[in-house]
Order: structure tokens, then sequence, then C-alpha cells
């Protein structure tokens, strides 16, 4: 037998997948710019845009994905840019031994990303697997672990609280 050159097909992030990576490299792009959420916000379609020819194919199928994620990469960023106080007290209380101010960039903001999806009822497994993915393959050598640990910490409160009765915001 002979070798082939076939290697596995690599399946494609689906529309949450992509929304997320949107909105991760808008908030970066704000941080670096000094924006506002509401200018973030404006500029989603533009950082949205700047790998769409490698997501998805064209076609009808494509079209629909593409817009399904920018809108929920809008859904993301305009539910953080409401709650964004309270989502940055909750990183700060939860990344002990570190200071608000000291985090790096990128995983802030996806700190950010997750822990507003955490608090709308998202899958937690699905959110924390997420994040730590999107950590691995954009944040630095210790970002997927970093991440990990803060929001499991956070699961782990919210599921403390839930026995008691009470509802957890981030």
């Amino acid at each position: 037998m002979g070798e082939t050159d076939a290697t596995p097909k690599q399946r494609r992030p689906g529309p949450r997948r992509r929304a997320r990576e949107a909105a991760l490299a808008t908030l970066y792009r704000a941080d670096l710019l000094g924006l506002d959420y509401a200018m973030a916000l404006a500029s989603l379609p533009e950082a949205f845009a700047l790998n769409e020819e490698q997501y998805p194919p064209e076609g009808r199928s494509g079209r629909r994905v593409r817009a399904e994620a920018l809108a929920y990469a809008h859904d993301l960023l305009s539910g953080l840019a409401l709650e964004a106080e309270a989502i940055d007290a909750a990183i700060a209380e939860l990344a002990q031994g570190w200071s608000f101010e000291r985090l790096a960039i990128t995983d802030r903001n996806l700190l950010r990303l997750a822990l507003w999806e955490l608090g709308h009822g998202e899958a937690p497994g699905v959110v924390v697997n997420e994040a730590v993915e999107i950590a691995r393959a954009y944040g630095g050598p210790d970002s997927a672990r970093f991440v990990n640990g803060v929001l499991g910490a956070w699961v782990k409160r919210t599921r403390s609280d839930a026995g008691n009765g009470e509802r957890q915001e981030p």
C-alpha cells in the first residue's frame, strides 16, 4: 500500500465560534485604539470581514452562516456593553492574584465574552470549552489554563449559589 496525501478534513467552526472570534477581535481592536463599546460595536462588521474569505464557503449556506454569526457577535457585544461594569468586577474578583489591568488583552476580553454568555443561560460546558479553545488559538502560552481556571471558578460559584436558591449574574 502506498502513502496517501489525504489528510482528515478539518471541521469548520460553526456560526457561534465565528461570532466569538469576531467579537474578540473587535474588543481587542477597541482596547488598542481606545474605543468605547458603542464605537467597537460599530466596527464589528469590519472586524468580521477581515478573514471572511476563509470562512465559510460561498453559496446560500455560507451567507446564512455568516449572517447568523454576525448577528450573534452583535448580541455578544451589545449585551456586554450593557453589563461591562459588573462583568469586569466579576473578572477582577475571580482572577485571584492578578490585577484586572495586568490581564492580557486577549484573556480579559475572552473572559468578558464568556462570562456574558454564562450569565445569559448558555451551557457552561460549551462556553468554557469554546473559550479555552479560542484562548489556545489566540492567547499566550498560559492563556488556556488561565481562562479555564477563571471560568471554572465562576461555574463552581454559580452552582454553589444555585444550591442556595440564588441566581448568579457575572
